[in-house]
């Protein structure tokens, strides 16, 4: 559903596929009046996974059309975490150890951190990515995870650089935690919106006596924190830079691992 009246070759283009839902962020050119525009769509459930993303690609409007940059996010959980110094062979190899029963085309995002030495591999379905290439022009593919570690490893540089970091959307947590040589653990979990879930998860991974900041939806993020503030000491909101806090109020149910992509790529 493109609209001729916008030239998109100048604008970027970021999509969020996840379980049941596409997601699609567009910014225009740096203006003071900077363009924003988001749109999320359910996949049809009753339609095959690749019939499902062809017509929620098709009915967005400004898709499909030619972007300046496009960048692929793929909520999924067949993913691992690997060291980027493995050979492309040994790297695919042991994410098929570490994801036996996922199918599909295994995809390195580029390496993050700080210092930049981890890795994440994801296995995406065949037809699916092979439809994304052949729509947009060059598509970057990664993963939430990584948009969220990379982010916070350059905001982590500053100050104590021994904190813990939760993320949470409608229906995911997404954890980093660092040490002083960097990032020391990162994982994804499906908590389906529960603020128990979530603070189950983050208790069994929070290091001792480590400061942990929690960002995500208002309502389950203050939730999250009153069941975690008689056990973890500090629990603080996750502060938000003016581009974030810009991007937020202009697409206000865009996760925020999508917005933290938008200042990486």
């Amino acid at each position: 559903m493109t609209d001729p009246s916008v030239d998109t070759s100048y604008w970027r283009l970021w999509l969020r596929i996840g379980v049941g839902r596409l997601m699609a962020l567009m910014t225009g050119p740096e203006s003071v009046e900077r363009s924003v525009r988001f749109h999320s769509v359910e996949l049809p459930a009753a339609k095959s996974p690749l019939m499902a993303l062809e017509e929620s690609i098709y009915a967005t409007p400004m898709l499909p059309a030619d972007f300046a940059s496009v960048t692929v996010i793929v909520d999924t959980p067949d993913f691992a975490l690997m060291p980027a110094r493995l050979s492309v062979p040994a790297f695919e190899s042991s994410v098929r150890v570490m994801v036996p029963d996922a199918v599909g085309e295994i995809i390195a995002t580029a390496p993050f951190g700080v210092p930049a030495d981890v890795a994440l591999g994801m296995v995406c379905p065949v037809d699916q990515v092979n439809f994304l290439r052949r729509t947009f022009a060059n598509p970057g593919f990664t993963h939430p995870l990584r948009a969220v570690a990379e982010y916070l490893s350059h905001v982590n540089a500053s100050g104590n650089p021994r904190r813990a970091w939760a993320v949470l959307t409608a229906d995911t947590l997404l954890m980093v935690c660092f040490s002083e040589s960097g990032i020391c653990f990162a994982n994804r979990w499906t908590t389906e919106g529960s603020a128990s879930n979530a603070a189950y998860y983050i208790l069994a991974a929070l290091p001792a006596d480590c400061p942990l900041m929690i960002g995500g939806p208002a309502e389950l993020r203050n939730a999250v924190a009153e069941i975690l503030r008689p056990y973890v000491d500090p629990v603080m909101p996750l502060t938000l830079s003016e581009n974030l806090l810009y991007l937020l109020g202009a697409a206000p149910d865009a996760p925020l691992d999508m917005l933290m992509q938008t200042q990486l790529s």
